[in-house]
């Protein structure tokens, strides 16, 4: 027997897996990594710009702020610049999470990139927060 989803957001984008929707959102911010570390890095980025669409919108500069603030105690080589940086590809790529996807309630816990067949595969892992919330 199988369970019924009571699934409150409606259309297209719910046929897609995340790692299309990510894709769709972030493809060109993750081939502008020149190896793939750096593509790997870009996609992590694009996870959490991702997951900080889903906080409360007079949440996110803040979030944004700490989020900066770590990588760069993590990286004490990076200047004012880089951090700047970080900060307008968040801004972006939330941008095209919203515009795309607006309704997805859907946390990217994690995600991966390799290349398969000389090309790029993303595989992520992800959580809906609509189902989870329905207990």
């Amino acid at each position: 027997m199988t369970k019924k989803r009571n699934r409150k957001v409606h259309g297209p984008e719910l046929n897609l897996k995340a790692s299309e929707m990510l894709a769709k959102c972030a493809d060109g911010f993750i081939a502008m990594g020149d190896t793939i570390e750096q593509k790997q890095s870009n996609l992590n980025l694009a996870c959490t710009a991702w997951n900080l669409t889903l906080l409360p919108k007079d949440s996110q500069k803040e979030a944004i702020d700490n989020y900066i603030r770590a990588v760069y105690k993590s990286n004490p080589v990076m200047d004012e610049a880089d951090c700047n940086s970080i900060r307008h590809n968040i801004d972006v790529l939330m941008e095209y999470k919203l515009k795309y996807f607006p309704k997805v309630n859907r946390k990217m816990l994690g995600a991966c990139i390799e290349v398969v067949d000389g090309k790029g595969k993303i595989t992520v892992l992800s959580m809906n927060l609509d189902q989870f919330n329905e207990g």
